[in-house]
Order: structure tokens, then sequence, then C-alpha cells
């Protein structure tokens, strides 16, 4: 049969790339109806038999008999699978279908895909006089959905065809798991085949649209080559005794293929389609790299994230519970380059966790697989609390004893993703109530019929907190109903969405919004980069500082507090760089007065040299940056010159008789809400928004970044460019006198609990010649305060 032909050649072979390794397990991949074992294939009856069409006789792998059985494949077509994918055989360049097209389930070529178009669920809830549109199966104007005489009363009375109209008469209901709709005059539909119509005025709608975890590049493979995109790259493991007609997998004599190349016109399509939903805008996608063999892949889709998706496409990175022998030293050394690599994109690890399902025969037979697994986990859960990111875990009938390892071995306020959790809801609730940072993705999963029977996805979806929701599709895997057999990708989220909306009792809209506040907040992302800083011991501390003195004649102290997931970088960076371009200025030296002008164009130099940085690709600061507060010490004229951006305050303690001291404030916060700095950001395009806790933010109009509490900075370059956030220090002078005996540098983490003239006298209590062990005595006592006041959770970087 002839073979299109290929849009670009082939790589050459390289060694096989799967994220789930074929010889790994003792089950075989039907394209048709998940994993069977060799002999349950063989007693599959034959569909093309019963039909009086099979072309193999004897030869054929199915049963040639009259059974009740039904094979699997006659399974795909009773559930509507038919010519939903693209046969791989066929698409792929090199291989061949053995069935026509005819005869083949999968389609030969796009055209001949019966996919349902894309489109949305309702968004405001379905209520009587709500107007529903059938969507139905496939592209066909004559597909039609079956009208029952009732929700309860499956008798068919009538049809509705594709693009039809009706009215719903009344709020869904859910029936054995299916849900009904009331219609108007009479019956009832299944609200899978039915989409709301957008209101008549046409009011464009903010739809976000998050993704929390999928395999992005296996989505587009899927969408070019069909499921077995990986044919012929992996040896079948049922040799020599295999006699599959249209095994997926190298056979003797077969030269092993290497994957398929991605291409960048693939995710622009995906792209495309995705922005045809009204209102739709995509927040976040996190693909999971889950193996080592996939880097390369995540690191490219990355890239062109950057380039066509203004970033939006994250990454998360480990070895997935089914590849456990695949860890060691050097593959994790491989993925945590990768995890740098990525930037600000990189933002989290896993999944990996336990998965005592897909490999169950194997694990029973050798109990010490299964503890190695265990120890793989762990090992991956020490990466995340070193590098202080979100874990990302799987588990798959190992729910208990992967709780049991996290409480064993992870923080309570670690970022924890429980990736499409299915065990029961009274063992989630117990474990959220003690993790206030663990959240939950809900696959498209929940969308199917069986989940929403007595003890099924249902009953999590009843009790998941809001506030704790993530949407996920797990694409190209378990696309949700109205699209199931198909592959999945993000623009099936609002389907998640609104199945979870219906069980909770709340509009899909609701679950959209919430899900994007969350996602942002789990994965340290625009607003919620400040509340994330500090809240583990074990992530990097941000704070920087140096104490430079020149002689005998000046002296400059300063102290740097970053923020965002690369905050760290970027305090360093300044650190390093803000002396040596004071000290090589010409008017250093030249007495105070030069020193404000000096001060304030040196603080611009160095934020351009952060954009530099970043442009290059030596330091990610889109969104991370650090306060910055410096004071020059004239020695000879007893003066002091204070530069600052941000919060981290400067304080000048005074002494008051002999005893007693007074505290003397050399910064004010720059905070949005100051009404001087609110003019300026407002005056640029930004907006000063509160969070409703504590804090007022700065935003982009139309956009949620940067979220940053505090109205100057360094870095942070997203904000300065869309926002009115200013790198521009505001520089004091004053006269030291002779009772000025106290000056104070801290960063932030030292104010939140500690007032300034507490401070003062704490630190006033030892001599001029103890000056580290003051420090450290206010360090301590800012530490001691947080444990106190946050119960031991949540400590602040802390410098003195």
């Amino acid at each position: 049969m002839a073979q299109p032909e290929p849009p670009e050649p082939p790589p050459e072979p390289s060694s096989p790339r799967l994220r789930r390794d074929a010889s790994s397990s003792k089950r075989r991949f039907c394209n048709y109806g998940g994993y069977v074992g060799e002999e349950s294939f063989r007693k599959k009856r034959c569909y093309f038999f019963d039909r009086g069409c099979c072309i193999y006789g004897d030869s054929c792998s199915f049963k040639h008999m009259p059974s009740e059985a039904k094979d699997c494949c006659s399974a795909a077509a009773d559930a509507g699978y038919h010519k939903k994918n693209l046969c791989s055989l066929f698409m792929l360049p090199g291989l061949e279908c053995p069935f026509t097209s005819s005869f083949c389930w999968d389609a030969h070529g796009p055209s001949e895909l019966r996919r349902r178009p894309l489109c949305l669920p309702p968004l405001d809830g379905i209520k009587q006089g709500t107007r529903l549109r059938c969507i139905s199966s496939g592209l066909s104007a004559t597909d039609a959905s079956e009208v029952w005489r009732s929700p309860s009363e499956w008798v068919i009375i009538g049809h509705v065809k594709v693009q039809e109209l009706v009215l719903a008469d009344g709020v869904p209901a859910l029936v054995d798991g299916y849900m009904m709709v009331p219609i108007q005059p009479a019956g009832a539909v299944e609200l899978r085949y039915f989409s709301s119509e957008p209101d008549e005025k046409g009011t464009a709608r903010d739809l976000p649209i998050t993704d929390a975890h999928i395999h992005l590049d296996e989505v587009l493979r899927t969408r070019r080559f069909g499921f077995a995109w990986y044919a012929k790259s992996l040896r079948c493991s049922f040799l020599p005794n295999c006699k599959q007609k249209r095994c997926h997998f190298a056979h003797e004599g077969e030269k092993l293929r290497s994957v398929p190349a991605l291409r960048a016109g693939d995710l622009e399509s995906l792209r495309d389609e995705v922005a045809k939903l009204p209102g739709a805008r995509i927040v976040g996608i996190v693909q999971s790299c889950c193996g080592a063999e996939v880097i390369e892949d995540t690191l490219q889709l990355v890239k062109w994230g950057r380039e066509m998706m203004e970033g939006r496409i994250y990454a998360t990175f480990g070895i997935h519970p089914n590849d456990f022998e695949a860890y060691t030293s050097k593959v994790q050394a491989r993925l945590e380059a990768a995890l740098d690599a990525c930037g600000a994109q990189g933002v989290g690890w896993g999944e990996c966790g336990l998965d005592f399902n897909k490999r169950a025969d194997e694990l029973e037979a050798a109990p010490e697989l299964r503890q190695q697994m265990r120890q793989v986990f762990i090992d991956q859960i020490h990466v995340a609390l070193k590098r202080g990111i979100p874990l990302v875990v799987h588990s798959r009938d190992a729910e208990e004893e992967v709780f049991h390892i996290l409480d064993a071995y992870v923080p309570r306020e670690h970022y924890v993703q429980l990736h499409s959790f299915m065990g029961s809801p009274s063992m989630l609730l117990s474990f959220l109530a003690e993790r206030p940072n663990t959240y939950v993705s809900v696959p498209g999963a929940l969308t199917w019929a069986w989940s929403w029977k007595d003890g099924g996805l249902r009953e999590l979806a009843k009790v998941l907190p809001v506030d704790r929701l993530l949407l996920e599709t797990d694409g190209p895997y378990m696309a949700p109903a109205p699209y199931r057999g198909q592959d999945s990708h993000p623009g099936h989220v609002p389907w998640v969405a609104h199945t979870l909306a219906v069980a909770k009792g709340l509009r899909t809209l609701e679950v959209l919004e919430a899900a994007s506040r969350n996602f942002c907040h789990f994965f340290g992302l625009d607003e919620n980069d400040m509340s994330r800083k500090g809240l583990k011991p074990e992530s990097p501390n941000q704070d920087s500082w140096f104490c430079l003195k020149v002689e005998q004649y000046f002296s400059v102290y300063a102290v740097f507090d970053g923020h965002g997931s690369k905050g760290h970088k970027v305090s360093q960076f300044v650190k390093d760089n803000l002396p040596k371009l004071i000290l090589m200025d010409e008017r250093f030296g030249k007495g105070s007065a030069q020193l404000p002008d000096m001060l304030k164009e040196n603080f611009q130099k160095i934020q351009d040299l952060i954009i530099a940085s970043d442009k290059m690709g030596k330091l990610n600061a889109s969104l991370s940056g650090t306060t910055a507060t410096l004071v020059v010490h004239d020695h000879e004229s007893k003066e002091i010159t204070v530069a600052h951006v941000a919060d981290s305050s400067s304080v000048l303690g005074r002494r008051k008789g002999t005893e007693d001291f007074e505290a003397e404030q050399l910064t004010r916060d720059h905070k949005p809400n100051l009404k001087d700095e609110k003019a300026r950001i407002e005056k640029a395009g930004g907006m000063v928004v509160f969070d409703g806790y504590a804090n007022h933010r700065i935003y982009a109009r139309n956009a949620r970044h940067p979220g940053l509490n505090m109205s100057r900075c360094l870095g942070d370059l997203l904000g300065h460019q869309s926002c009115g956030i200013s790198a521009v220090p505001e520089v004091s002078q004053r006269k030291l006198e002779p009772e000025d005996e106290i000056l104070l540098l801290c960063s932030d983490g030292v104010w939140e609990f500690v007032a300034p003239l507490e401070a003062v006298k704490l630190v006033g209590g030892f001599g001029p010649e103890e000056a580290m062990e003051a420090a450290n005595a206010l360090a301590k006592e800012s530490w001691d305060r947080w444990i106190e006041e946050e119960g031991g959770a949540v400590v602040d970087d802390i410098t003195v």
C-alpha cells in the first residue's frame, strides 16, 4: 500500500526512547482495548469474522467461533472509537498497515478522521431555558443524539442532529453514572453530547486554561502519527511466539526505528486550535519529563513555548515509577541540569512515586523490585527538598504507602501535587488536613461514566476543596467525555472543569478560575512567587550581602533579598557586580555631594546588566528579582548615604542617656499602595490590587503577572516592562552625631516580627568589638519569633 510522503526525513535510528518500556511488563498494548495478555488475546472473538470479512483465516490472532465474549476491537467500535485516531503503521514512513482502510479501525490519513470538533461545555451552569447545541460524536450532519423519555426512562422517543438546538427544561441529573438533562417540550438527552450556546450579546469571556500535567511530546506525536508513534522503536517481548499481524514492536530481522522528531508546527497547530475556543487563554501547561530520554524534547518544547506561547510551557523532571530501574546518579544529574536549563520554566520534580498496578506480576514475584521502587521514590523526594521545588507524585494501587512515605520524608509545608489521584476520599481528606500545600490534579477520567458510580472519582470530586484543586489532562491519555477515544490535550480541560463543577454544584467558569489561581500559586508563578519564599528550610537562601572598607576613608554595606524562583541567583548577581560598578565610578571617593546621582546611575546600570544577562540566557530574571539596600559611610565627613529599592530596611540606633536607645528608620518600604508609587504604576499601565490577605500587589493589565508586593526592585523584567516597577533607588543623606552608635541593614525576615526599637536595644547590649555576635543574636531572635508565630512551619530568610 502506498505510503504518504514524509514531510521531512526521519532521523537515523538511535537508542529506543519510550516513557514506559514495553519489555518491562508481560503485557501487550492493544490499540483498541488496553493491555491484554497473550492467552486472553487469543480468546477474543474476531470482529471481522463475525461479519464474514476476515482475510486471515486460521492465522488470525482472534478466535473464529460464536461466543458471548467480545473482542477488544468490537468493544472499540461499540464505544465509538472507529476512525477517531490515525493509524500509526500507515502514517509512519517506511511502515505498512496490514489492513486496507475499510478494515482498519484507525484512520489512514487525516481526511478519514471522525473526531468531535473542539467546543466548550456549559460555562454558567444549566437551568430551565438554557440553549444547548448538539455536538454529538462526529462531523457528519447525519449524526444525532438520542432523546430519552425522561432522565430515568431510557426509551428512545427521538433524535437531535448535530448542530441542532434544544432548550433545557431543568438542571442536569445523575442517573446510573450518566449526566442527563431534561429538555423541552419532553424527554432528556445525555449532557456530554451538548454544549451551551454563548449569550446573545456575545460577551467575551476570560477562559483561563491550565493543564497541570501533560506529556506534550507524546501529544504532538500522537496528533501527527497516531497512538503507536513509537512503532518499531522497541523489541517485541513476546518473541519468538508473537503471532500479531499488526504488532507495533520490532520483530527479529526488523531494524529498530528512532522516534519521530518533534515539529514546531505541530505545537503551533495545537495552540491555534485551543485559541479558537471563545475567550480561551492558556495560563500554563506543565510538561512532565519523566525519563532521561525525554529531556531533549522537553527543552525544545520549553524553548518553543517561549517563542510562540509567551513562556507558558513549564516543565517538571523526574523518573516515572514504572521505570525506576533507569534511575541512577548520572540520570539524576542530567535531569537536574535540564531543570536548571529551563530557567523560570522549570517548576518541579516528578512525576515520581509508586505504581503497584502496571507491573503487578513482576513486583509480586520479586519483592526486592518493590523495595527498589520505594527507594527511588525516596531519593527523588530528597531532590525536590534540596531544591525547594514542588514534588509531583504518581500513585496507582499504592496510595496508602505513598502517603506513609510522604509523611516520613516530606515536611508538611512542602508543596506536593497528587497527580491523577484515585484513592479513597477519606484518606485524601485526612492527608490534606495535615498538609496545607498539597494539591490534587483532577484528570479527564472524572468525566467517564464509571467514575460517577458509588465510590468512584465523583466522591473525590465532591469533597476536594476548591482551593486545593488543579486540572490536568495527562495527555495524550485519559481524554474526557465527549472526546474519549481520542488523544487528550489542553483544549479538553474545560470539560474536566465542567464535570467537576457539576459534582460540586459550581459554575464551570468558577472551577476554571479557581484552578488557574491554584496553578499559579502552587508552581510559584506570577503573583505567588513572593508567598513561596522561605516556606521550606531546605529551599535556597535568597539573601546576599557585602561589607567593604576602602582604606580609612569609606565603608560600603549592602543587603539583598531575592524573590521568585531564581531570586537567589539575581541577588547573588547584584551582590557580585554592584560594588564593582560603584568602586570603578570616578565619582566615588570625591565627596558626598556626588553620591546620590552616582548611586542612582549605577542602580540603573546593574538593572541593564540583568537585562543583558537574561537575554543571553545566563540569568533568568523575567519573574525573579531582589531588593537592594546600600549604605556608603564616609568616615572623614561622618556622613552616610543610603540608597534602596524595595523593603530591606535600614535603621539607625541612637543612644538616649546611658541605658536607653531610640531608633530611626532610614528607609521606607516601597509598597504599591503608597500614593506616589501607585500613581507611577498606574501611569505606566499597571494595576494595584489588594490580595485579600495582607498585601497590595502589582499586575499588568489583563494579565496575572508579576504579582509583586513591592513597587521598586532590581530584576523582575516583566514588571519593569509592563507595570511601572522601578529600579531607581530613593537616596538620602545624613550627618552622623556622636550618639549615633548602631546602623542596621536587614532583610524583611528580621522586620516581620521584630520592631526597629527592639532590634536596636538587643544589638545595643553588645560592644563594637562584638558586632558579629550582635548580628547573630538578632538573627536568632528573629528566627525564634518566626518559629513561635508560625508553629515551626515557616521561616523567612534572615540577614543582619
